[in-house]
C-alpha cells in the first residue's frame, strides 16, 4: 500500500513539474514580427523625390538596419562575410502615398545588373507591404547601378500593373555618393492594393523590408521578404494621425513607436514575472503535499 502510494505521488510530482516547466516556457516566448509595429504620421506634403534626406524635410529616423539592433535578421551562409553596414530609415504617408527613405551606409556598393528583374542579385533594397492584412503581399525592389548611376526598380510581386517611374521628381530614386547609398521611395495605394482607395489614420499596414549586399548576405527586418516571402511574418505601419507639417512627423511616430515598445515589453516582462511567481509557488505547494503523503506511507508502513 505504502509503496503504491509513494509511486502514485512521484507521477503525480512529475507530471505537474513537466506541465508548469512548459507553462512557464511560453512567457519567454519572444513577440513575433507581427507584434513589431511603428507609428507613422501623415505628411502634409510629399518629401521632394531628390535624393537627399534631411530632418527637416523628413523627421528623425524610425528606425536602424545594423547587425545586433532590433527586429533584424541577418540571413547567410557560413561562408559569407556580412559588410559593415548601417541604414537609417524614414517612414511617412498622406492619403495616397506611402513614403519611405533609407540612408545607407557600406563600403563597397556593386549591382551591375541591366535585367530589373535581376536587382536582387546586387547591394539593393527590398520591401514588402500591403494595404490590407491576410498573405497577399507587394513586393519591391530597388537598386542604384554601380556603372550608370541609373536608379532601377522591380516588382515581382504587386497589386496593379507596376508603373512607377524612376527619376528625380518621380517615384523613386537612388543615388550613390561615396559611403552612402540614399533611397527615396513614394509607393501609390495602387501598387499595393486593388481595392483600398485611400490611407485613411488607424489602418495597420503589413511591412517589413532588406538590404542585400552583392557578396551574398542580407539584413531583414522583421520577416517573410527573404528566406521565406510570407507577409503575415512581417511588422506592422500603424498609420497614426494626421494634420500638421511633414517635418517632424517622424519625431512623432518614432517617440510613438518607442514608446508602444516600451509598454509592450514591459507587458511581457511582467506576465513572464507572474508566470515564474505561479510556478514557484505551485511546486512548493507539490513539495508540501508529497512530504505529507510520504510521511503517511511511511506512517503505514
Amino acid at each position: 500500500m505504502a509503496d503504491t502510494v509513494k509511486r502514485t505521488a512521484f507521477k503525480i510530482m512529475a507530471f505537474a513539474v513537466t506541465a508548469i516547466l512548459a507553462l512557464s516556457a511560453f512567457g519567454f516566448v519572444p513577440a513575433n514580427a507581427a507584434e513589431v509595429s511603428n507609428t507613422v504620421k501623415f505628411f502634409s506634403s510629399a518629401p521632394k523625390t531628390d535624393g537627399k534626406v534631411s530632418e527637416e524635410e523628413w523627421g528623425k529616423p524610425v528606425f536602424t538596419v545594423k547587425e545586433g539592433e532590433p527586429n533584424i535578421n541577418v540571413i547567410k551562409k557560413d561562408n559569407v562575410k556580412l559588410e559593415d553596414f548601417t541604414a537609417d530609415i524614414y517612414l511617412g504617408y498622406d492619403s495616397t502615398h506611402i513614403y519611405i527613405a533609407a540612408v545607407a551606409e557600406y563600403e563597397n556598393h556593386v549591382n551591375e545588373t541591366i535585367k530589373s528583374g535581376d536587382i536582387w542579385n546586387g547591394d539593393c533594397f527590398q520591401t514588402q507591404i500591403s494595404a490590407v492584412s491576410g498573405t497577399k503581399r507587394n513586393e519591391f525592389n530597388f537598386a542604384c547601378n554601380s556603372v550608370t548611376g541609373k536608379s532601377m526598380a522591380d516588382a515581382p510581386q504587386c497589386a496593379g500593373t507596376f508603373s512607377m517611374q524612376g527619376g528625380e521628381g518621380k517615384d523613386y530614386i537612388v543615388t550613390r555618393d561615396g559611403n552612402k547609398t540614399v533611397y527615396e521611395i513614394a509607393i501609390g495605394i495602387e501598387q499595393i492594393s486593388k481595392d483600398v482607395k485611400e490611407l485613411k489614420s488607424g489602418m495597420e499596414l503589413p511591412f517589413s523590408l532588406a538590404f542585400h549586399q552583392n557578396g551574398g548576405a542580407f539584413l531583414e527586418y522583421c520577416g517573410g521578404i527573404v528566406a521565406k516571402k510570407d507577409i503575415t511574418l512581417a511588422g506592422q505601419l500603424v498609420l497614426g494621425e494626421g494634420g500638421g507639417s511633414s517635418g517632424g512627423s517622424a519625431v512623432n511616430s518614432s517617440n510613438k513607436s518607442n514608446q508602444g515598445n516600451t509598454q509592450s515589453n514591459t507587458s511581457q516582462t511582467g506576465l513572464i514575472i507572474l508566470i515564474i511567481g505561479i510556478a514557484a509557488a505551485a511546486i512548493i505547494i507539490i513539495v508540501v503535499v508529497m512530504v505529507v503523503i510520504l510521511k503517511r506511507g511511511n506512517d503505514e508502513e
